[in-house]
Parts: structure tokens; sequence; C-alpha cells
């Protein structure tokens, strides 16, 4: 398995400039995704997706806000 740095986390964009938002990031093996509620306290954790899941998910909301 590739082991990877995770990345920083990301806000979603749809959040604007709320405080509660989804946040994710490359997860530490390759092809996977980190996913957290920001609300949350940092040491609750978070899920951690396959990246074609997450990808297929981020499509869905896409097409439903056309």
């Amino acid at each position: 398995m590739n082991k990877l740095a995770p990345s920083t986390w990301t806000k979603s964009s749809y959040s604007g400039q709320q405080a509660n938002c989804l946040e994710w990031r490359q997860a530490r093996l390759a092809r996977q995704i980190d996913v957290r509620d920001s609300k949350t306290d940092v040491e609750a954790g978070h899920l951690t997706l396959p990246q074609g899941s997450w990808l297929a998910f981020v499509d869905s909301l896409a097409a439903d806000r056309t």
C-alpha cells in the first residue's frame, strides 16, 4: 500500500462563511479521502472513504444543484 502524508483539510465551498461545514483531505493511503464535520472536536475523528465513492458523492451533489 502506498502511504502518503495527509494533505491539509479543505472546507466545502458550499459552506461559504459558516463555521459548520464538511471538510475533506487526501488520506494517508493512496486513493482514499478523509471527511470530517468541522463543528465537532478535532479528536472526534473522521470517515475514510474510497476516492471513487467520494467522487461519486460529489458528482451527485453537483447534479442536484443544476
